[in-house]
């Protein structure tokens, strides 16, 4: 009888527990006592003397590193950064260290806005006025102290002026020639110091010079 008793207060203590153990676990924080998420916002047609709000955004992402570094210390939740739809020229390498880190409770994260495509290019975008040469080819000047060894047209990558021509049907290198580097050759270079060199090696591999 005493182990009948026993075994039943065991059993009350059990049920109580899972009860106790099972309302615990469905119990949830309503939305209006969560931590609220800062948010910033980057656009194209954005001004960096704006405060970074979607309808005040900022023009650079550089600029909204450096706000974002300032409001760190005093969130209490995340901050989002929403970069609008574009393509965004950086003049210098975006770096991110620990000073932009932000807390498991308070994330920094950096998105695409919803639905918008996003681009950062560490290119330069040219837009020349264009004018006949000779032989259907056109000519721009794009201005000096630019250095560079890849060019695109309307998203497509064009071919450097080379020597020889690119040729898509020569396998090696779009072609080559063994008088690449001739004395009489280089002698009719006005600007040697621009120029980059293509070595071929055995086996086939290369690198510029």
């Amino acid at each position: 009888m005493k182990w009948k008793s026993r075994c039943y207060r065991l059993m009350c203590l059990s049920l109580i527990s899972a009860l106790l153990f099972s309302a615990i676990a469905t119990v949830t924080v309503p939305k209006t006592a969560r931590a609220a998420s800062t948010e910033v916002y980057v656009a194209n047609d954005g001004d960096d003397n704006n405060t970074g709000t979607i309808t005040s955004p900022f023009r650079t992402l550089a600029k909204a590193q450096s706000s974002v570094r300032d409001l760190i210390p005093s969130s209490t939740g995340p901050i989002h950064i929403w970069v609008r739809g574009g393509t965004y020229y950086l003049d210098q390498t975006l770096v991110f260290n620990p000073q932009d880190s932000g807390q498991t409770n308070k994330p920094v994260i950096y998105s695409a806005y919803e639905g918008e495509k996003v681009i950062l290019s560490g290119g330069k975008k040219l837009t020349p006025t264009w004018r006949d040469y000779q032989g259907g080819i056109k000519v721009a000047d794009i201005g000096a102290g630019l250095d560079f060894d890849g060019l695109f047209l309307n998203s497509q990558r064009q071919i450097l002026a080379r020597y020889p021509n690119y040729d898509p049907n020569v396998a090696i290198l779009g072609g080559y020639a063994s008088d690449a580097l001739a004395p009489s050759r280089v002698a009719k270079w006005s600007d040697p110091t621009t120029g980059l060199v293509r070595g071929l090696h055995g086996n086939e591999w290369g690198r510029n010079y």
